[in-house]
Formats: structure tokens, C-alpha cells, sequence
């Protein structure tokens, strides 16, 4: 079951990544050929917010972290 679900992480990772590049060559948007290569990277950010977002909950349940936007005083 190991191997079967890494190809296809790999494989599949490749193909987004890919039909991002595609994308930015076909609408001819050279702006985006920065965010389309960095797409891994929000990837992993994801990933280790899910996971603290899972350590918090089991952690502590009625904890609420509150982003500061500067309305306080």
C-alpha cells in the first residue's frame, strides 16, 4: 500500500505542478511563473498548519488564537 500511495504523490504533485506551468504559458501571464513554482512550499506551510491546528485542538479544545489586525488598543 506503501509504494502504490507514493507514486501517486509524487506523480500526481508533478502533474499540478505542471498544469500550473502549462497554465502560465498558454494565458501568456509571466507574472505567475513565481507563485506556480512555489505552490510546494504552501504546500508543506499547510501541512504544518494542519498539524498544529490538530495539536491544539486535542491540546486544548476551547482555545481561540486571535490575530491582532491593530483595531485594539
Amino acid at each position: 500500500m506503501y509504494f502504490p500511495a507514493l507514486i501517486s504523490l509524487v506523480f500526481g504533485n508533478a502533474a499540478v505542478l505542471y498544469m500550473n506551468l502549462i497554465a502560465c504559458r498558454e494565458t501568456s501571464n509571466s507574472a505567475l511563473w513565481w507563485p506556480c513554482l512555489t505552490v510546494p512550499i504552501y504546500w508543506l506551510l499547510m501541512s504544518i498548519a494542519a498539524i498544529k491546528g490538530t495539536y491544539q485542538l486535542i491540546r486544548n479544545p476551547s482555545y481561540w488564537e486571535k490575530t491582532f489586525h491593530g483595531l485594539t488598543s
